[in-house]
C-alpha cells in the first residue's frame, strides 16, 4: 500500500484501479466511515480520488491566534486623504514606489 497526499494535505491511501474495481463498495464504506480519501491509480499514477461527500468543517477564524503579532495601525490608510487622488495621480496608486522616487524633493 502506497501513500499520497490528499487534498487536505494528509496522507491518503492509494489503491490500484483493478483493486478498486474488485472492492469498490468496501472502499466506499471505508471512506464514509473514516473520512479519509483514497487515491485510485493506474500504472502507479494517480487518476482519481474517492473522497467523502461532506468534509469536516475547519473554522479559519482564530487559526493563527498566538502566532501573529500586529504592530501599529493596520486599519487607517497609508496615504493621507489629501494626497491620495487616483484620478489626478493614477501612477501613484499603480506603482507608488516609482511615483515617490520621481517626485522626491528631499
Amino acid at each position: 500500500m502506497e501513500q499520497e497526499m490528499s487534498t487536505l494535505g494528509q496522507q491518503a491511501r492509494t489503491v490500484a484501479a483493478r483493486e478498486f474495481k474488485t472492492h469498490c463498495l468496501q472502499l466506499i464504506r471505508e471512506v464514509q466511515e473514516t473520512g479519509q480519501e483514497i487515491i485510485i491509480t493506474r500504472h502507479k499514477k494517480p487518476v482519481a480520488r474517492l473522497a467523502p461527500a461532506q468534509r469536516e468543517f475547519i473554522p479559519l477564524s482564530g487559526i493563527d491566534k498566538g502566532r501573529l503579532k500586529i504592530y501599529g495601525d493596520i486599519v487607517s490608510s497609508v496615504w493621507d486623504d489629501e494626497s491620495f487622488d487616483m484620478e489626478d495621480n493614477p501612477d501613484k496608486v499603480l506603482d507608488p514606489v516609482a511615483w515617490y522616487e520621481r517626485h522626491d524633493n528631499g
